[in-house]
């Protein structure tokens, strides 16, 4: 089996749910008219990606443990737009977050020990707002391809590259962020990137 759930289309609601299975998606969200809201769940363990959100799909994520995925905890694609709230993507072993051509919403969230960045964002808008994100493998938070983004009273240390990367023409904005302890650097700008 390829995907545990796949919602194409309609309104899906699961609260309470542990979803564990040898799959290589967890959870697919795709399409325009999709949108999935996920409560107080695990999604734990998957052989690819734990949540998967493509082709304009949106949902809320609250109070949800995303972990352990051999892949990416939570990827999103092709102007899809989901938010999460108070959420733990951890232990993942490619990037906690992956977004790509699309954008997203985080708060109150904590994105640690993932074995590559805490979140990787290319072409993308991502909002992120009392976040956590720490004891990632290599950046907490890299910009890529002309990404942007507001970054509001976040928490980035001890990343074990840099704390932000900011490449090829980006331009994030931070406010009221603690940036401290990255094993390179706390902030690296390289290739036309500016913040």
């Amino acid at each position: 089996c390829e995907t545990l759930i796949h919602l194409s289309q309609g309104q899906l609601i699961l609260e309470n749910c542990q979803c564990l299975a040898t799959v290589s998606t967890m959870i697919w969200i795709e399409g325009l008219h999709t949108f999935v809201t996920l409560q107080e769940c695990k999604i734990t363990d998957s052989q690819g990606t734990g949540i998967l959100f493509s082709q304009q799909s949106r949902g809320i994520i609250k109070n949800c443990e995303i972990t352990n995925h051999a892949g990416h905890g939570v990827k999103i694609l092709s102007e899809s737009n989901p938010s999460f709230f108070e959420s733990q993507i951890s232990n993942n072993h490619k990037n906690g977050i992956s977004i790509h051509s699309a954008k997203g919403r985080f708060e109150y969230c904590q994105l640690q020990n993932n074995s590559a960045h805490g979140c990787l964002i290319q072409a993308a808008e991502l909002s992120l707002k009392h976040c956590y994100i720490s004891q990632n493998g290599k950046a907490g938070l890299s910009f890529q391809q002309k990404s942007s983004g507001t970054f509001e009273f976040c928490k980035i240390e001890g990343n074990r590259g840099v704390g932000v990367a900011i490449e090829t023409e980006s331009h994030p904005n931070f406010h009221q962020c603690q940036i401290y302890e990255g094993k390179i650097a706390g902030v690296y700008v390289a290739k036309g990137g500016k913040g």
